[in-house]
């Protein structure tokens, strides 16, 4: 559990005066004033906080790094728990029943080579858009993101101390992003702290996050070989393949077809047929065959979730 944000409505702590009682439990507090009255800002450990008389957020952190120290480890239910516990401890306030506004959810694959070698085998993801860069590699929708990054390189960006287990490994790190409507996201009428140690629960975002993993399109490497066609269809996939390779892959080829979409060169309907022409040729076993990356990143992204309660 990552960077994390709760608010606090004085509905849900009817006897406490937020602005009279919580911030003497807050370092570096500053006086705000705007047209709906006083804000209070400060830090409790590594999270901002902000009361008003009505609302208290609590934003802007790692939950693992506040518990743990850093956010290179990760936490198991029971540790998101105690983490819940200690901050609601910390602040005075019941954390557990605050609302949550928005989480990240992780896990940290220890990987063979360093993380941006995998990338260019992770193509696109349904309702997805696809945006890689040097270290990382993201997949944004409206309401949530899931993110592949190097973490060791980000922990050392930061001037995080990388803890002794992790000093010479390469880590890559997948992260789920639930930015917000959380409540229509998980099908129920709000989440709160206490639900993310809930078993079922905390069920529930492991699996959301192994199968999002899963709806990534692995890129095959391709068998060009004569002696492996067979029929018609076949040999018109094997061209279909030639030419994917010489606009430089498939994530090319498909960004190809996709401007020349928009810049009205071809149909909706040209552009839907290219399209699943060349899915069906790069997911042909025939013709091509799962790279040792891939065959690596499944098995270690299976195991990650095989006893995470």
């Amino acid at each position: 559990m990552d960077k994390i944000t709760f608010i606090m409505d004085n509905d849900k702590a009817p006897q406490t005066d937020f602005l009279a009682e919580l911030p003497i439990h807050l370092s570096n507090v500053s006086e705000h004033y705007f047209d709906n009255g006083l804000c209070l800002s400060g830090k409790l450990n590594n999270f901002k906080v902000t009361i008003t008389e009505n609302r208290v957020k609590i934003f802007d952190a790692s939950l693992t790094k506040f518990y743990l120290g850093n956010n290179i480890q990760m936490m198991n239910r029971k540790d998101v728990k105690n983490a819940i516990e200690l901050l609601s401890d910390k602040l005075h306030l019941d954390i557990g029943i605050a609302k949550v506004q928005h989480f990240e959810y992780g896990k940290n694959i220890v990987t063979k080579y360093p993380p941006e070698v995998y990338f260019r085998y992770l193509g696109n993801k349904p309702y997805s858009n696809r945006f890689e860069q040097k270290s990382s590699l993201y997949y944004m929708q409206t309401f949530s993101d899931f993110i592949g990054y190097d973490k060791i390189r980000e922990a050392k960006k930061k001037g995080e101390t990388i803890p002794e287990l992790y000093k010479h490994c390469n880590l890559l790190r997948f992260e789920k992003r639930y930015k917000k409507n959380l409540a229509n996201q998980f099908n129920c009428k709000e989440v709160i702290g206490n639900m993310l140690f809930d078993e079922t629960f905390y069920t529930s975002i492991i699996d959301d996050w192994y199968f999002d993993y899963c709806k990534i399109h692995k890129i095959q490497l391709y068998k060009i070989d004569l002696n492996m066609i067979k029929t018609k269809e076949q040999y018109k996939l094997l061209g279909v393949l030639e030419l994917v390779n010489m606009q430089g892959g498939e994530l090319n080829a498909l960004t190809n077809i996709n401007e020349a979409f928009k810049k009205g060169e071809i149909t909706k309907k040209q552009k839907h047929d290219l399209v699943e022409l060349i899915q069906k040729a790069t997911k042909s076993e025939v013709l091509t065959y799962k790279s040792d990356e891939i065959t690596e990143l499944d098995k270690k992204v299976k195991e990650s979730i095989m006893y995470y309660r």
